[in-house]
């Protein structure tokens, strides 16, 4: 059942009054009982009346303990239902929370890096994978002249020239597709110079603090990789 609160207590103060009642029918029989001592043919007849009125609402207040039982249940179950999600919304707390610091935590382990360093998420936009920005380090952001909020959630075809985009995402996508490593020379465009720079680019595959996957690139500008 679903009563609303002042039906629970419209019921629970109809069940008082019939309580009442039956009280005082137990009373009115025990005296009749008590003082009258022979009963006449008609006193018969009214006494039965009285204790099938007495017998109706016994009935009565057997089917309204039931209602309320059930009521009881509905508002022990409501009750549960209530402290379950209360305990799922805390849990779901405490994990971004825990996401939050984690993502700190990674943000300050790749900032340690003097090397340009992205972390790439993957997603499939309209049948298309993606690769749009999860975090960048600050050398990325120093050597390619961006900041960290700009590049962030952008996919490097919305920050580089198409050359340099069409080089990055098909080293991203080589990683993605083999769910593997690869270190190898690529060349780009410097944004800050206009310049071609060739330098050794170690990109993985790896996951967030969400569990989702992505891919961490590191570019080793200013370094060769040795034959």
């Amino acid at each position: 059942m679903n009563d609303s609160p002042e039906e629970s207590q419209d019921r629970r103060s109809a069940l008082v009054g019939i309580a009442k009642v039956i009280g005082a029918m137990g009373i009115i029989v025990a005296a009749f009982f008590t003082y009258m001592g022979q009963l006449d043919s008609n006193d018969v007849k009214r006494l039965d009346l009285v204790m099938e009125d007495v017998k109706l609402l016994r009935n009565l207040v057997e089917s309204a303990n039931k209602e309320l039982t059930e009521i009881r249940e509905h508002s022990a179950q409501k009750d549960l239902k209530i402290a379950q999600l209360t305990m799922q919304v805390e849990a779901l707390k405490a994990i971004i929370g825990r996401e939050v610091n984690l993502n700190d935590w990674l943000q300050d382990d790749i900032d340690a890096s003097p090397f340009p360093v992205a972390i790439k998420r993957i997603e499939d936009i309209n049948g298309v994978v993606q690769f749009p920005t999860y975090l960048i380090n600050n050398a990325f952001a120093q050597r390619f002249g961006i900041s960290k909020r700009r590049y962030e959630g952008k996919t490097s075809d919305e920050i580089f020239s198409a050359t340099t985009h069409a080089v990055f995402y098909e080293g991203n996508k080589y990683v993605y597709d083999n769910r593997t490593w690869r270190l190898q020379d690529e060349c780009f465009e410097d944004p800050t110079s206009g310049q071609e720079v060739c330098a050794p680019v170690l990109r993985y595959y790896t996951t967030l603090p969400d569990g989702s996957p992505a891919i961490k690139k590191i570019i080793f500008v200013g370094m060769d990789i040795e034959p």
